[in-house]
C-alpha cells in the first residue's frame, strides 16, 4: 500500500516540476496551455481570461473563414472535408510554424494554411509573467464552392 502511495504521489509531483521558471525561459518550449492564453487586439477589453480566450477563437474562426479561398482548381474535383491545421503564436505574438494535422487535398490544404499565416499579430500568452509559445490546432470545414462552379459554366 505504501509503494502505491509513493507512486501515485510522484506522479501527482512530476507536471509541478515540469513547468518550473527555469524551463519557462526556455523560448523553444511550445505549451498547450498557459495562465494567460494569447489574445487578438479586439478581444483586450475582457478582463476574463476564459471569455477572452473564447473571444480569440472566435475571432481567428472569422479571419479563417475571411481568407480562406476555394481553389479554382478544386472546382472540377468537388472537394470538401475538414482540414486540421496546427500552428504555434510565439513569444512575440506571431502566428508560426503552420502546418497541416490532417489534409482533404493538397489543393485545400495550402489554402487552408495561407488563410492560418493571415491572423494578425497576437498578444503572446503568458507564464509565470513571461511570454510563452502557445501551441493551437483548428479545423476548417470545407465545402465545395457551388456558386463558383455556376459561374464558371456560364462563361
Amino acid at each position: 500500500m505504501k509503494l502505491i502511495i509513493t507512486v501515485f504521489f510522484i506522479l501527482i509531483t512530476l507536471p509541478i516540476f515540469a513547468q518550473s521558471d527555469s524551463l519557462v525561459s526556455d523560448t523553444s518550449k511550445i505549451y498547450r496551455h498557459v495562465k494567460k492564453m494569447p489574445f487578438l487586439p479586439q478581444c483586450k477589453g475582457d478582463t476574463n481570461n476564459l471569455k477572452r480566450h473564447n473571444c480569440t477563437l472566435n475571432e481567428i474562426s472569422k479571419y479563417i473563414k475571411q481568407y480562406y479561398t476555394y481553389p479554382d482548381s478544386a472546382l472540377d474535383l468537388n472537394l470538401s472535408g475538414t482540414i486540421y491545421i496546427q500552428f504555434v503564436v510565439n513569444t512575440k505574438g506571431l502566428v508560426t510554424k503552420v502546418e497541416v494535422l490532417k489534409g482533404v487535398h493538397p489543393i485545400l490544404d495550402k489554402s487552408g494554411v495561407d488563410a492560418v499565416k493571415k491572423i494578425p499579430q497576437m498578444t503572446p500568452g503568458m507564464q509565470f509573467e513571461k511570454p510563452v509559445s502557445v501551441l493551437y490546432s483548428v479545423p476548417i470545414r470545407i465545402e465545395a464552392d457551388e456558386s463558383k462552379k455556376s459561374r464558371r459554366k456560364k462563361k
